[in-house]
């Protein structure tokens, strides 16, 4: 897995709240996905942000929002789903190829390479997972790009 530090533009999104474990997110991703379709909004990169640490916070209060980027520029009807942003600074990133199972422990490997390379997280910011290749036929192809704040 290719880990390193880099600059990260700030991105606009529209998404869903979701509470409960982060494996079960999968199912919001689906309707933002018919609600943005539905609502003309444009189809960018989809995001999930992550907003505790799951061995931290019990799996059923656990909050994430399912996200598309759209354009800085964008007016149009946003259809009930809500504003954020994310990125806009340093971050630790991690090009994870593989299917969507195996991000826990990649996630982990990424905070492992943070604390011996002398990285640190920067906590006011947060943590998310940017779908740059998303392939149901062969999910060992999908690539997610694991982003963690940093200072």
């Amino acid at each position: 897995m290719k880990i390193e530090t880099k600059p990260i533009a700030k991105m606009r999104l529209l998404g869903l709240e979701h509470k409960g474990p982060y494996t079960e997110i999968g199912p919001v991703f689906g309707r933002l996905h018919e609600t943005a379709a539905g609502a003309g909004i444009p189809m960018g990169l989809m995001v999930g942000i992550y907003y505790d640490n799951p061995q931290e916070v019990a799996p059923e209060d656990l909050r994430s929002k399912a996200c598309i980027v759209v354009p800085d520029d964008f007016v149009g009807d946003s259809a009930g789903l809500m504003e954020d942003h994310v990125g806009g600074g340093n971050m630790t990133v991690a090009e994870f190829i593989g299917s969507y199972d195996g991000l826990f422990p990649a996630w982990q490997e990424t905070m492992a390479w943070m604390e011996q390379n002398n990285v640190e997280a920067e906590w006011t910011r947060d943590c998310f997972e940017l779908y740059i290749h998303h392939d149901e036929a062969d999910p060992s192809k999908c690539v997610t790009h694991i982003c963690i704040p940093c200072k």
